[in-house]
Order: structure tokens, then sequence, then C-alpha cells
């Protein structure tokens, strides 16, 4: 399967990451920025902003979080389509309810990317030119079974974090500092501060950031 040539042809692939965690879209940044094919044209946080970075930047290929704000999914794959009719829509999700929903669109830019499918999986999803599934994806690699949400049994049985640790993981990717963390969860600070050190002890990260990269890896 043909994949888009490489920098040493002279030409980078865009890429636009919209999703609303800004801990992932940094965790994102830093791993796309390490690719020399690829370039980070822009980022959206929010649904409404896709389309106006999106018809700024031009990218060729759109990293969309399924779960990005209130605006209709379908108005925006919709608009992206219609605005950028040659840039991919790369669209994660988490379940098959959300992957139905992208299909029924028949968005034929928009493609359906697990949301627990890995960087190195992910890489090979940007890079196709014909806009078929990866060959790692396509022999297993990246997809979820079809039986379970990617949210539930699968990743968590094999997580060593309990529950409330996994959530206190999403929060932070999320962007939320300690204190929000605590009024969310109605616990204090300082348990929040326990589970980010056992958190950091359990998977061996060091900081907030480290702990997005691999949330991103790990589907967390």
């Amino acid at each position: 399967m043909q994949q888009l040539e490489k920098a040493s042809a002279g030409k980078k692939i865009r890429v636009l990451v919209a999703d609303g965690r800004p801990l992932v879209r940094v965790g994102l940044r830093l791993l796309l920025e390490q690719e020399s094919d690829l370039t980070l044209v822009g980022e959206a946080d929010k649904a409404d902003l896709v389309v106006k970075k999106a018809t700024t930047t031009r990218p060729q290929v759109i990293l969309l979080d399924s779960r990005l704000g209130e605006v209709n999914g379908r108005s925006v794959l919709q608009q992206l389509h219609r605005s950028l009719p040659k840039a991919r829509l790369l669209v994660f999700s988490s379940t098959d309810k959300e992957e139905e929903q992208v299909r029924t669109l028949r968005v034929p830019s928009a493609q359906v990317v697990p949301r627990h499918t890995s960087f190195q999986a992910l890489l090979q999803w940007i890079r196709q030119l014909d806009g078929g599934t990866p060959d790692s994806v396509a022999a297993g690699e990246g997809r979820a079974p079809a039986e379970h949400s990617l949210w539930e049994t699968d990743a968590r049985d094999s997580s060593p974090l309990s529950s409330r640790e996994r959530q206190v993981v999403e929060l932070v990717s999320q962007g939320f500092k300690n204190r929000e963390i605590a009024q969310r969860m109605f616990i204090s600070e300082q348990t929040v501060k326990n589970h980010l050190h056992n958190i950091f002890d359990k998977l061996g990260v060091s900081d907030r950031l480290e702990l997005a990269l691999y949330a991103i890896h790990k589907n967390l």
C-alpha cells in the first residue's frame, strides 16, 4: 500500500490536531515534531474552531477527536469536506456507536481511527496516500475487540492503576489542575497529590506531560 513520500523528497505532510484536551495536544505536538516528514500547522480545542483553522492552514491531514465540544459533528465533518475536499479526516473514536455515527455521514475523506491506536500505527494512518487502512492495522494492531468499548475491560484490565487513579489521569489529560480535580472528585487536594505520586511511581513517569504521553499510547 502506497504511502506519502518522506521529507527527503522535499515535501512534508501538513497536519492539524483538533482535540479538547490540552495535554493530549501537547503530547501529539511533541511526537509529531520528531517526524521529519510531518509538520504541525495548527491546533484547535473546540469544534467551531476546526473549520476556521483548517481553511487558514490548509492541512492535508486533520486529526479530529470525536468528542470535541458541543457543535454537531455531522456539520463539522461536512464543512471540512466541503472546504478541503482533498484533506483526510482521521476521526478518533472509542466505541462502535461513535464509529457507526461517523460512517453513516458518508463523508469520503473521513476515516475512523480507534482511540487506543499506538502512535506508530497513527503515523501509518497519517502517511497513507490512498486512504486505505494501514497494513499493521489491518493485521490487528490498533483495532479494539468488537465486543468492548476502548474505555472498558481490555484497556483497564491491563492497567496497573485503580479506577480512581484512572479518573485522575483522565482529568489531568483534560488540563485540570489539582484543585479543580479535587473539586470534581470531591476529595482533598492532598489526596489528588497522593494519587499523582502513586500514578507516577506505577507508570514510571516524572511529570504531567510524560503522563499525557503515556496516556496517549496506553489509552488511559
